[in-house]
């Protein structure tokens, strides 16, 4: 195989990546809210538990608080009613969120050009138990503020 012919299919590869993930729809969630010093964001894969008020200038404040990642049991549900997240290399030390309450408070729809795009927005109240092992901590009340994306396929 020449050089320029590899070069072709190098450029066809990319071209083809390009256009399919253009033609693909789109679909995002996320939360975001404070739980006594920490924030708790989530989105589709993923919840990150950290201080709310990060350290400025002095980074070594960052190594006695913890910032702890967990990977969503699955990715494709949407926002459920019970949501588990789990640590990766640690699955007995998880977050389990149930929605308590849940209230739109926007809802935008339109077309970008041939395909439908909604934004709603939400302010939820769930029931957040963290697990660390055997240890669980208690049961607290976190309000967030959410969002759900969706731009369809063409």
């Amino acid at each position: 195989m020449t050089i320029r012919s590899l070069a072709c299919a190098m450029l066809v590869a990319c071209v083809t990546a390009a256009a399919s993930s253009a033609a693909a729809g789109i679909w995002s969630y996320g939360c975001k809210g404070n739980l006594g010093d920490d924030q708790v964001i989530f989105d589709r894969n993923s919840l990150v538990l950290l201080p709310r008020k990060l350290p400025a200038g002095d980074i070594r404040a960052l190594a006695r608080r913890e910032v702890a990642t967990f990977d969503a049991a699955d990715e494709n549900s949407g926002l459920q009613q019970t949501m588990e997240f789990a640590r990766g290399a640690y699955p007995d030390r998880k977050v389990t969120l149930t929605e308590m309450s849940s209230r739109k408070t926007s809802e935008r729809t339109g077309h970008v050009g041939t395909r439908e795009e909604t934004t709603t927005t939400f302010r939820k109240r769930y029931r957040f138990v963290r697990t660390d092992g055997a240890e669980k901590t208690p049961a607290r009340e976190l309000e967030m503020n959410c969002v759900d994306y969706l731009l369809t396929a063409p």
